[in-house]
């Protein structure tokens, strides 16, 4: 178990858990997960040249806020999944940047409610997959903030065989 798994596991069933600095590196992906209704406000980078940069999944409630950047220049690694986090809600302010590959770049399944916001000057967020999926969103609430992005890149200049963006049922969340 690597550190974030470990954070992930803890902040998932107490009131707040709040992170301000530091930095998630090489196979120490965040993972925050297990049924948990606390919020977890996560300002550290999350800086993955491989593997998973975050997993969130099974919250059933609470919030998590991550506001540091999460990023991943490789090409290898298997992006941002958020999965089964049926009456919880994630949010990234601080900024997202994944080139992930053959991999999916942002993968959001099975409920919750999601945003992703930039301002376009300081904080950008930007996805790109070679042959993966770089934006799939299902069966999950698209919240009032929206996902924002500068841009998203799917494929290559000789394959365009791969999906750039995926809706399918996001809902409308409450305000």
């Amino acid at each position: 178990t690597d550190f974030g798994s470990i954070l992930g596991y803890h902040a998932g069933s107490v009131g707040t858990a709040t992170v301000t600095s530091g930095t998630w590196s090489n196979s120490n992906h965040l993972y925050v997960g297990g049924y948990g209704t606390g919020t977890l406000n996560l300002g550290a980078a999350i800086a993955n040249t491989g593997g998973r940069q975050v997993d969130v999944q099974n919250r059933t409630a609470g919030a998590v806020n991550f506001q540091g950047p999460v990023t991943d220049a490789s090409g290898t690694g298997t992006g941002i999944h958020l999965n089964l986090n049926t009456g919880s809600t994630i949010a990234f302010t601080g900024g997202i940047a994944l080139s992930t590959g053959a991999n999916n770049a942002f993968t959001a399944t099975g409920g919750g409610t999601i945003t992703a916001t930039q301002n376009n000057t300081t904080i950008v967020n930007t996805l790109v997959a070679t042959s993966g999926t770089a934006l799939f969103v299902t069966n999950t609430q698209i919240g009032s903030a929206g996902l924002t992005f500068r841009s998203i890149t799917a494929g290559t200049t000789t394959s365009s065989t791969s999906v750039g963006i995926f809706l399918d049922t996001t809902g409308v969340a409450p305000t």
